[in-house]
């Protein structure tokens, strides 16, 4: 059943026949020493409902270990009128672990803002709007603060539903996001960013999750991408360790 409903959640964006439609699909490795390895193949699908409104589907599956669904969630993101670099996010996440029988439900909402930067994304026919352009070194790209409800599944007959939001240990979340550019020459843009959420996973707000994000555009609308990032763990111990990876690279399509 989570299968179904993890499909209907990306198939019921396809209708949506807005201004912007834009899929990405990307091949990802997470490994954690002493718990999991395993590989993830990730697809999404954003859409623009109207000027103010559009939305977003994500559906991850694993391979290696844990294979079927790991995971899908639903978003939507408003804009503002007057505030046309504030929005305002709110969705739903499953995430489940089938060689472990568990699975973890959310519900989120953040705020994003977008700092007005010298950046130059590839627009019109060629790359002529970021040719010869000096690179812009260490700005702030996104910034995102919000919380977020995690409600753990470990009952073996239910850990695959994702409608439980009730019962058991279920614990509120600080979310943050905070996204810096390294640079960018022509069309390639790296990033830095340090985050506990993406739309298909939330992690403890302690564990400073970091990472770096490298993008390519082959041409205005097709873009590759390529990311890797990790964890601290033992922090107030300060017995600090790295023990998780998680690297993905993909492609991207907007029009």
């Amino acid at each position: 059943m989570s299968k179904h409903i993890g499909c209907c959640l990306i198939y019921l964006l396809l209708p949506l026949y807005g201004t912007t439609l834009i899929p990405e699909v990307s091949l990802g490795y997470r490994g954690e020493r002493g718990v999991e390895a395993k590989g993830i193949l990730g697809i999404g699908l954003q859409t623009e409902l109207c000027r103010f409104l559009s939305l977003e589907g994500g559906f991850a599956g694993s391979f290696i270990q844990h294979n079927g669904v790991s995971g899908y969630a639903v978003k939507g993101k408003l804009s503002f009128p007057n505030l046309k670099r504030l929005s305002f996010n709110i969705g739903l996440a499953h995430n489940q672990w089938n060689d472990w029988q568990a699975g973890e439900n959310s519900i989120f909402s953040l705020f994003f803002f977008q700092p007005d930067i010298n950046s130059c994304k590839p627009k019109g026919s060629g790359f002529a709007t970021c040719q010869g352009r000096v690179p812009y070194i260490l700005q702030p790209d996104i910034i995102g603060l919000g919380v977020s409800w995690r409600q753990p599944v470990f009952d073996p007959s239910r850990f695959t539903q994702p409608w439980i939001y009730t019962g058991g240990p279920g614990e509120w979340n600080l979310l943050y996001l905070f996204q810096w550019q390294l640079f960018q020459i022509n069309n390639i843009k790296a990033t830095a960013e340090l985050s506990n959420y993406n739309l298909l996973e939330i992690k403890n707000p302690q564990q400073l999750p970091f990472g770096f994000r490298v993008r390519y555009w082959l041409s205005p609308s097709l873009e590759l991408f390529l990311g890797c990032r990790t964890a601290i763990n033992g922090l107030s111990t300060f017995l600090i360790s790295f023990p998780e990876l998680h690297g993905d690279i993909g492609v991207k399509y907007g029009r």
